[in-house]
């Protein structure tokens, strides 16, 4: 009877675990896109160039020095001259 309490709550562990990972992949996408330029002094240390995959929507993801993602349309004119800067 011990045992199957025991097996029963790993098994609901178990589901738990599965649940947050899965929630888990759409924490660090863009949502929606801004064109806005970012604030004077913001460092811009990299990008990554995100595919629409719902909810995620097509973007660049700028990264920060200090660890932030600005979501920002590829169409616009200065996120195009920031990605030839950074390569």
């Amino acid at each position: 009877m011990c045992t199957m309490r025991v097996l029963l709550c790993l098994a609901v562990l178990a589901i738990c675990a599965m649940g947050t990972a899965s929630t888990g992949k759409f924490s660090t996408c863009c949502t929606q896109v801004s064109s806005a330029k970012p604030k004077p002094g913001m460092v811009i240390e990299n990008f990554i160039i995100q595919n629409e995959d719902l909810p995620c929507v097509h973007a660049v993801m700028f990264i920060t020095n200090e660890g932030k993602i600005i979501c920002s349309s590829p169409n616009s004119r200065w996120v195009k001259l920031k990605i030839q800067e950074i390569r």
